[in-house]
This record gives C-alpha cells, sequence and structure tokens, in this order.
C-alpha cells in the first residue's frame, strides 16, 4: 500500500533565473513539510554512504536519520528538474563518488 502525504509535487524546475524563485520556495517548503530541510540547507552533516551506522546508539540514530533524509531530498531535487537539462546536469554532480 502507498502512503499519499497530501503534498502536491513541486513543479519542474525550467532552469530559467525567471523561474528560479518561485521555484525554490515552493522546493524549500516542501523540504520542510517531508523533514529533509535541514539536509537541504547544510544544516546536518551526512555521512558517506560507505559509513557503517549502529543504529543502537543515539548518534547512530541521527545519522541514519541525516542519510534517509538526504535521499529523499535527492530523489525529490531529481525528480523536479528531469526536464531541464542544464539544471539536471547540476543535480547529477551534486551527488559525491559515496
Amino acid at each position: 500500500m502507498t502512503k499519499k502525504s497530501g503534498l502536491k509535487s513541486v513543479r519542474q524546475f525550467k532552469g530559467t533565473d525567471k523561474d528560479w524563485m518561485k521555484w525554490s520556495f515552493q522546493f524549500e517548503a516542501r523540504a520542510n513539510a517531508k523533514n529533509y530541510s535541514s539536509v537541504l540547507r547544510g544544516e546536518v552533516a551526512v555521512v558517506s554512504d560507505s559509513t557503517t551506522i549502529d543504529e543502537n546508539t543515539e548518534e547512530g540514530k541521527k545519522q541514519l536519520k541525516a542519510r534517509t533524509a538526504n535521499r529523499v531530498g535527492y530523489c525529490e531535487l531529481l525528480n523536479a528538474v528531469t526536464n531541464a537539462e542544464n539544471a539536471f546536469l547540476l543535480v547529477k554532480h551534486a551527488k559525491t563518488t559515496d
């Protein structure tokens, strides 16, 4: 069963300066609603995928929460720019080798 959040998806970013302001506000609002805004703004460090997380510790629980939020945010961002070639390339290069 799929879980519906009741949120509309963020409109596609066209890669233009004209489109940026409205789109970025909508994307940040969605990030707040979907709990990845702290990762989006760089307020929370995200450990690399190669790092083993101990989910039994408080630190490990924080790391797992941040990693999950990062993955959600990355997927949301990728879905929001798929029709804009230049913007898509920026997202593609935003991912580290970890």
